[in-house]
């Protein structure tokens, strides 16, 4: 690992588990993020809504971005998501577009995998 900042953490949790840095990375490794979690209840198409995402992983999560794209696909905006409060697992993104169509895909991904998971959102209007 070339990565000093990355090879301090993992250092610092196998010294704190007692297990050897290369089992607690091949064991994070194998053990891929996921997102348990997309929650729209706060989301109605207005700057400053706000999207929950759960999301956990057996060492970190590093980061959680989101996209809202039209039913057409078009791309309304993206951005990365906050986590709060910090290592809890609860990120949020805050809107910064005001939507004025009814439906509204919501994709949230994690960066260090390929994972996704889609939530629509339905401004009953």
């Amino acid at each position: 690992m070339t990565d000093e900042a990355t090879k301090a953490i993992y250092a610092e949790a196998a010294k704190a588990k007692g297990k050897p840095v290369f089992s607690l990375m091949v064991g994070d490794f194998r053990n891929t993020p996921s997102i348990d979690e997309v929650d729209v209840s706060g989301y109605a198409g207005q700057i400053g809504d706000t999207i929950r995402v759960r999301a956990h992983d057996d060492f970190m999560v590093t980061g959680v971005s989101l996209s809202l794209s039209q039913a057409d696909g078009q791309t309304i905006e993206s951005g990365e998501a906050v986590e709060a409060p910090p290592k809890s697992g609860q990120w949020i993104y805050t809107a910064t577009q005001t939507v004025t169509t009814d439906r509204v895909a919501v994709i949230a991904e994690l960066p260090t995998v390929f994972l996704q998971q889609d939530e629509l959102f339905t401004n009953e209007k």
